[in-house]
């Protein structure tokens, strides 16, 4: 045993555990909130786990809370009732999420943490607001304790509410196609589409299929730039596109010429995607010639092709 320390690294002593310290004499090791328990993936309270170490009846409900098709806060908060007010009156609680769970099939709940509705089926979910002929309704509806949504934007009325619950299935797959789009759409594009649903299906199937195109393009054109950041250069069908890390990019054709691309318009990183997926060379292009940008093209160039790389700058 060294000055103030001890071989090894650990100790092994009898503390006291009150669910939130450690007392051994006079020394006091205070625990934060939550403890790991091997083999759960979820937070513990420290005064759920001083239940573990006194109470078996209480890792079987630790297993059934685990278990459950649950948001992870939601679990959280069950074993601290469960620390709190005891193992039946949690118990109760967790039945009846159970039983109010949609088990893959759409059904509406109440929003917990603002003025509205969610549509789930527990893997996906989206959030309308609603009007207030809707709160009598809102408020008799169990809670979503099942998934994380998506908020579209929309406002549901009484008459809205009413047709959307005759048809749900239908509806739940064309909200669930929005909210898959939602990060490259704008909400009003996406309120657009909601209300011709109401109005003209056809219409709102049409516009969705367009949306679905111009997500799909976007998200692919995220995909592209993270690789073309994080790699600095990515092939394509004529060559090899460069970023430099500073902004600027270039383009290498096969037998070694090099492009800087001069465009710094808003529109810029659809222009260099669209080269990765036609393979056509944008208008507004430069053949470089200065030898310092030629050397730095190369050396990037080298990642992938050393060949090539002396031919861009012997």
């Amino acid at each position: 045993m060294g000055d103030g320390g001890f071989a090894g690294g650990k100790v092994t002593l009898p503390f006291t555990f009150n669910g939130e310290m450690f007392t051994y004499g006079k020394v006091r090791f205070y625990v934060s909130g939550w403890v790991n328990v091997e083999g759960f993936d979820i937070n513990v309270p420290t005064k759920f786990a001083l239940m573990l170490l006194t109470d078996e009846a209480a890792w079987s409900f630790l297993e059934a809370v685990s278990n459950t098709p649950l948001r992870p806060w939601v679990k959280e908060e069950l074993l601290s009732q469960a620390a709190l007010k005891g193992l039946e009156s949690a118990r109760q609680v967790l039945d009846t999420y159970l039983r109010n769970a949609p088990n893959g099939k759409p059904r509406f709940y109440k929003s917990r943490d603002s003025l509205g509705v969610d549509l789930t089926d527990g893997l996906v979910g989206m959030r309308f607001w609603t009007s207030n002929d809707l709160e009598e309704v809102v408020s008799q509806l169990p809670e979503n304790v099942y998934c994380e949504v998506e908020n579209l934007h929309f406002n549901l009325n009484s008459a809205l509410y009413a047709e959307i619950s005759t048809q749900i299935e239908d509806f739940f797959k064309f909200a669930s196609r929005l909210a898959a789009a939602l990060p490259f759409l704008t909400y009003r594009r996406c309120r657009n589409c909601l209300k011709m649903y109401f109005s003209e299906r056809s219409e709102a199937y049409r516009l969705l299929k367009e949306i679905d195109r111009d997500a799909a393009w976007r998200k692919a054109r995220v995909a592209f730039w993270k690789r073309l950041d994080d790699e600095e250069v990515v092939e394509y069908a004529k060559g090899l596109i460069v970023s430099d890390g500073c902004g600027e990019v270039f383009y290498v054709t096969k037998d070694g010429q090099v492009f800087k691309l001069v465009y710094k318009g808003a529109n810029m990183p659809d222009v260099v995607f669209r080269t990765y997926r036609t393979g056509k060379l944008p208008r507004h292009i430069v053949e470089v010639k200065d030898p310092k940008e030629l050397k730095l093209v190369a050396k990037i160039v080298a990642k992938v092709s050393p060949d090539l790389s002396v031919v861009i700058a012997p």
